[in-house]
């Protein structure tokens, strides 16, 4: 989604655009994570 549309979509339902912006960040991510082969990558540890 566009900050455009996610613009047009605040407007349209009275609230604002970063409501709608963090939206689809959080269902691309969750599509990342179980789409992304992460196999290969090492997990880093606290020292």
């Amino acid at each position: 989604m566009s900050p455009a549309v996610a613009a047009r979509l605040g407007k349209l339902f009275g609230d604002c655009a970063a409501i709608w912006l963090r939206m689809q960040a959080a269902f691309d991510a969750w599509h990342a994570e179980r789409e992304v082969d992460v196999s290969a990558i090492p997990t880093l540890k606290v020292a």
